[in-house]
């Protein structure tokens, strides 16, 4: 019997060998082809979703423009009104901006999102705290006035740092 066992162990253990190692090798290759495939399906996902993304930066960018106290301003200067009337008009355009593109918040990263709206937030607070020092039977005109004279004293305006960090992070996606 020794002699029959022996034998046996002789074709058994090679066999053994050579098919865990068929195995190991096979996983492995079945497993790096898994990870392949899930890198090539996640590269296709990210070109497909570049435009899009390009697309969010670029009229975010649009808005901190457009909501910028000097373009701002430009665009919504009505003759006759009021200053509580034009401070309407003002506050009113640039909600209704931020309304219009506040989806694009699903394709900025949260930072920038957040400077966006922390940007849209002080223009806000700019006109309010400006209308708010004017004399109550001030002129359209003088509100105008009185936040371009705000905005040229502090040097800098409340979106150019959300544009600043929108274009770094933009060029980050290149």
């Amino acid at each position: 019997m020794p002699e029959f066992v022996i034998e046996i162990l002789k074709y058994l253990i090679p066999s053994l060998v050579v098919f865990l190692t068929a195995y190991f090798v096979l996983s492995k290759m079945l497993e790096n082809g898994l990870k392949r495939q899930e890198m090539e399906r996640r590269l296709a996902q990210r070109n497909e979703s570049l435009p899009i993304r390009l697309q969010a930066y670029e009229r975010l960018a649009l808005f901190l423009e457009r909501i910028s106290p000097q373009h701002l301003l430009s665009r919504n200067q009505g003759d006759f009104a009021t200053a509580p009337e034009q401070h309407i008009v003002l506050i009113n355009s640039v909600r209704m901006e931020f309304e219009h593109n506040i989806t694009q918040q699903l394709y900025v990263s949260r930072k920038v999102w957040m400077v966006v709206r922390a940007a849209t937030e002080e223009t806000i607070t700019i006109i309010n705290r400006v209308a708010g020092s004017l004399p109550s039977d001030a002129s359209g005109r003088d509100l105008i006035r009185a936040v371009f004279e705000y905005v040229i004293e502090s040097e800098t305006s409340p979106t150019d740092d959300a544009l600043e960090l929108l274009h770094q992070e933009a060029k980050e996606l290149f």
